[in-house]
């Protein structure tokens, strides 16, 4: 696949993939943490997409193999972060104006991504949005999607440290909110039994499948 410029200040590329074939909806997941689109739960919702003739863009700010962001301190990395998302925001506001609808998609640190472009007027305007396995900014991010109307899935474990914290109630009583929460599995959603987490596996996409022929295509 080819990719986009999403070129930093310092001249490093955001790792990303595309593959636009004119359609009228895009979808574009956001990498984890070291949790890739080459990954399960993402490499199989970017087939979906496909399945559904959606465009499709991938990003992967690959911190994981990233030496000078690494070597950062903290409050340096949240920075860093935020840098990156401002690039990615502004091309992603290139490309949207260009589609009908859009489907964000996101593991962990990818969801707070996602929680940025939902504040954004432009992009949220025509988004929907799959949180999977939010991460630590899991509290911020409640406190952002319940005050909007976007239809969001949230597909999250209790056995996930992340996942299940005090103010997680507050999403269960919005209509536009669906969860699909595990009994099992950690932050990656699995359980170390193979045929469990491909059962598993097979269950999430079909939820994911689901929520995109609603939100995609339900009008």
């Amino acid at each position: 696949m080819r990719s986009i410029d999403l070129l930093r200040e310092n001249g490093t590329e955001i790792e990303n993939e595309y593959q636009f074939n004119n359609n009228e909806n895009l979808g574009v997941i956001f990498s984890g943490f070291g949790y890739t689109y080459r990954n399960p739960l993402l490499y199989y919702s970017r087939n979906i997409l496909f399945d559904h003739n959606i465009d499709y863009l991938g990003v992967d700010c690959k911190y994981y193999n990233d030496k000078y962001f690494m070597n950062l301190t903290g409050d340096e990395q949240d920075k860093y972060f935020e840098e990156d998302i401002k690039i990615i925001i502004n091309k992603l506001l290139e490309i949207e104006r260009n589609y009908r609808k859009v489907i964000l998609i996101g593991k962990s640190m990818g969801t707070t991504i996602i929680k940025k472009c939902l504040q954004n007027e432009q992009i949220r305007r025509k988004s929907s949005a799959i949180f999977i396995t939010p991460g630590t900014d899991w509290e911020n991010i409640i406190n952002v999607i319940k005050y909007i109307n976007n239809n969001i899935l949230v597909i999250g474990s209790f056995r996930d440290k992340f996942y299940n914290i005090k103010n997680l109630s507050e999403i269960y009583d919005r209509k536009n909110i669906y969860t699909y929460e595990l009994k099992e599995g950690d932050h990656s959603l699995e359980t170390n039994d193979t045929i469990k987490d491909i059962e598993q596996l097979k269950k999430i996409m079909e939820e994911i499948k689901r929520f995109i022929n609603e939100n995609i295509f339900g009008d």
